[in-house]
């Protein structure tokens, strides 16, 4: 088992494919969607390298594990192989992302005696790990990730004189940007990190999703772990 750093964009059609694989073997239980990598690892941690954040574990077979750690909300993302899944391989996993996500924090200087995990209610080994290394269920409603057949969805329909297309590179970043703030004032984009994302544009590939993969509602439970 070699165990390394992402290399970003390089590996995201990797882990991209990783997960579709999970949920076709899984129906989903436990795997978080495709279209998720991106946006957790270059939206929710802008200001990071993909390397400080990601983790991957690879074996004879492929891909068995990744984690990602996202200090600024105070939680991590864990997936496994379903055939690697409620082992001592799995519980090593989990033990390295709580003390990856406490490092990054401290190193952030983000004060919390917590940090957060997800846990499927479906996923028996995942909560089951979590609870035996000293997690708690936190004492709120679990949440819904409504999930669809994209059969199911239909085409957008736009206004007369409007249409869609992939931004074309570095030198639309500025207006991006400008587009972004307006939406999300807080969100923190700046043409900066927008032109520093589209060399080259990871976030711009085409998600490579199958259509016939059967997506059903899921009700993660947030879990807890101390800090401290």
């Amino acid at each position: 088992m070699c165990r390394r750093t992402c290399q970003g964009e390089l590996d995201l059609e990797l882990l991209q494919d990783f997960n579709a694989a999970a949920i076709a073997e899984t129906d989903g239980c436990g795997y978080l969607h495709p279209g998720d990598i991106p946006h957790r690892l270059f939206n929710g941690n802008k200001h990071f390298d993909p390397a400080e954040v990601m983790t991957i574990w690879e074996d004879g077979i492929g891909v068995a594990a990744w984690v990602l750690t996202s200090p600024r909300f105070k939680c991590y993302d864990a997936q496994v192989r379903p055939d690697l899944r409620g082992n001592d391989f799995e519980r090593e996993v989990l033990e390295y992302a709580d003390a990856r996500t406490v490092e990054l924090m401290h190193k952030q200087n983000i004060d919390a005696d917590h940090f957060y995990t997800d846990a499927y209610q479906c996923d028996t080994d995942r909560s089951r790990l979590l609870l035996e290394l000293g997690w708690k269920l936190e004492n709120q409603a679990n949440y819904m990730v409504p999930r669809a057949s994209l059969d199911d969805v239909d085409e957008p329909v736009f206004p007369e004189g409007y249409t869609i297309r992939a931004v074309s590179g570095v030198e639309e970043a500025a207006a991006v940007a400008g587009v972004h703030f307006a939406a999300f004032p807080k969100a923190g984009w700046t043409p900066e990190l927008f032109g520093k994302l589209w060399r080259p544009p990871a976030m711009l590939q085409n998600v490579s999703l199958s259509s016939s993969l059967r997506m059903e509602p899921s009700s993660p439970s947030r879990i807890h772990g101390t800090t401290i």
